[in-house]
């Protein structure tokens, strides 16, 4: 059987879409709630140099960065199934399957040999564009090669297989070879795109674009780690009036160097219990985690009443984010 090679990190080779010919409508590839059950975080690098920039010169990306990553809040979504879609007509050129769910921080990660796409679907749609999609999980790969799909068919799931640490369906769209941002196909090189048009069809390019978003934001009995965050399911550490600790936690995308965070959990008479207050940050974070919490005096049980977590973030002296969660007892 021969063996097809994927791989995530090409050269960049991003165009003006002018150089692009006709464009291609795309549907998005995802079965989510953009902004409620999935989220972009990284987009294309449009630096050319050794930093880099997305298409509205923020950080939400990294250096060579070549495709559109589409995330899951946590690996629990991911067990539960998200399908990944075709974005547009075409032939199913070649797939892989069989990589393992493993994030590279495990410390049990296979070695990829060339594999950093993990489970992948490669198509071929008209006049000369291509989509590749990586991270699948594994045993959803469906089409096969040779086959024709239509844009909506389900493709595969979202996974965590390949060169990844969170579950997202990286998906790169190139027309002749190179690559295109689906977001800001028509910016000319060096240039900034905060309005215009994109690739994907139906759906307004301010609504892609979310930076200091909540992947995930709650209460706990007790202290809790990232990892324990990252795979989800803390619903039922949520706490009781007997429990030992209040604790709340947070998990934010795409904060900017300078953004200054507050996390705090007040009690019911307007008491702040705990307070976990940040220095500025000295850079871009694509993923930032912090937590608060305090220890239940010797009382038997917390107080009833109404008990609030506030999570507030502040940028150039604005306050950009301010979202609260209750308890009530």
């Amino acid at each position: 059987m021969r063996a097809w090679i994927f791989l995530c990190l090409f050269p960049l080779l991003t165009g003006a879409a002018g150089a692009a010919g006709e464009k291609i409508a795309l549907t998005f590839p995802v079965d989510c709630r953009l902004g409620e059950t999935c989220v972009i975080q990284n987009f294309i690098d449009h630096d050319t140099g050794r930093g880099w920039r997305d298409h509205r010169c923020g950080a939400l990306t990294y250096d060579g960065h070549n495709g559109t990553d589409i995330r899951l809040r946590d690996l629990a979504e991911m067990k539960r199934g998200v399908g990944v879609l075709a974005a547009a007509d075409g032939k199913v050129l070649r797939t892989r399957d069989g990589v393992p769910d493993v994030s590279i921080r495990a410390s049990h990660a296979p070695d990829l040999a060339g594999r950093d796409c993990g489970n992948a679907v490669m198509i071929e749609h008209a006049d000369g564009w291509e989509t590749q999609y990586c991270h699948l999980k594994r045993g959803s790969v469906l089409p096969l090669p040779g086959t024709r799909v239509r844009a909506g068919d389900k493709i595969g799931e979202i996974g965590l297989s390949g060169r990844t640490e969170f579950p997202h369906l990286h998906i790169t769209v190139r027309h002749k070879g190179k690559v295109i941002d689906p977001q800001a196909p028509d910016m000319p090189p060096g240039a900034c795109q905060t309005k215009g048009r994109s690739l994907w069809k139906n759906i307004e390019p301010a609504s892609l674009y979310l930076d200091a978003f909540p992947l995930a934001f709650g209460f706990a009995d007790g202290p809790v780690t990232r990892e324990e965050v990252d795979a989800g399911g803390l619903e039922t550490r949520v706490p009781k009036r007997a429990s030992p600790m209040i604790a709340a936690y947070v998990s934010v995308l795409g904060l900017r160097a300078g953004d200054v965070q507050i996390l705090s959990i007040i009690g019911p008479n307007g008491q702040i219990l705990a307070e976990n207050l940040l220095e500025p940050l000295d850079g871009p974070k694509a993923v930032f985690w912090l937590m608060a919490g305090r220890r239940r005096a010797s009382e038997a049980h917390w107080p009833p009443g109404l008990y609030q977590a506030r999570y507030t973030i502040i940028r150039d002296e604005w306050i950009v984010r301010d979202d609260r969660i209750s308890l009530d007892w």
